[in-house]
């Protein structure tokens, strides 16, 4: 999806780049090699050329951190695909607290990177060493309402310890796609499920079994505990993929199949 994207040129929107795609024009390599294109001028194509021969090169040595900026925030899922596709490590990460304000501590900080799951856990291991050891190679942060919750309460209690790499919130990129409400809620419409002995937890419960935990010592409260966290990191990478396919079939798809709605539009020229 991203050497699909013309929105990263400047002066270039939602319906220019649609307009561009209508000519046929679906990736990089098509627009540099097109003799002209409509809507650009003789001289704004051959500056747009340049910058598209600057993506097709950052693109070529991995530097996705160059686009994730130039990106509307609508359209930053578009850098997933290609950051999945080579190899670059992906950090789901998702986290538990004793409350929801970004002063509450953090219980339980869990990171599932496509091969293992790491839960650091208060007390035992959750320091400011281990933080910045699990994202060390990290190329791209998924979250869900991380944006919101997570990043900010991480960044509290551990400033700096984040690595500066684009940063994914998939609770929008989802209610683009046509799915809104809770993490839970999301997985079940899109027939994720989850094990027994997490079924049905919520945020609040995860709080009381952080509590039978930390104040009686219960062993199978933390279990459990842990095992809710590492289902909230495993299904942010399928929900992630799935979002993936459902937007870039949803924005591209139709003009791939010439299937776009033919409804006047104002002229495009730059």
């Amino acid at each position: 999806m991203l050497e699909s994207s013309f929105i990263l040129l400047e002066g270039v929107g939602e319906k220019r780049e649609q307009a561009i795609w209508k000519q046929g024009i679906f990736n990089w390599y098509q627009f540099v090699n097109a003799d002209g294109v409509k809507g650009f001028s003789f001289s704004r194509k051959k500056a747009s050329d340049e910058a598209v021969y600057d993506f097709i090169e950052k693109r070529s040595l991995g530097e996705f951190t160059h686009f994730f900026p130039l990106l509307p925030t609508s359209e930053q899922w578009r850098i997933y695909g290609d950051i999945k596709r080579s190899g670059g490590r992906i950090c789901y990460l998702d986290i538990e607290t004793t409350g929801v304000s970004r002063y509450s501590p953090i219980t339980v900080l869990g990171v599932y990177d496509g091969s293992k799951t790491t839960l650091l856990v208060k007390d035992r291991d959750l320091d400011e060493e281990a933080i910045h050891a699990l994202f060390s190679d990290c190329e791209l942060i998924v979250t869900f309402n991380g944006a919101a919750f997570d990043i900010p309460i991480i960044d509290y209690h551990f400033p700096g310890k984040l690595p500066r790499v684009p940063h994914l919130d998939i609770r929008f990129p989802l209610a683009k796609a046509g799915y809104r409400g809770g993490l839970k809620k999301i997985e079940q419409a899109l027939g994720i499920t989850r094990p027994d002995e997490v079924q049905g937890l919520d945020g609040y419960q995860a709080v009381a079994l952080w509590h039978a935990w930390s104040r009686r010592g219960d062993e199978t409260s933390l279990e459990r505990l842990l095992a809710y966290n590492r289902e909230d990191t495993l299904n942010l990478e399928p929900l992630a993929r799935m979002c993936y396919d459902i937007l870039k079939q949803k924005t591209l798809g139709p003009y791939l199949h010439g299937e776009w709605s033919d409804e006047p539009e104002e002229p495009l020229s730059m």
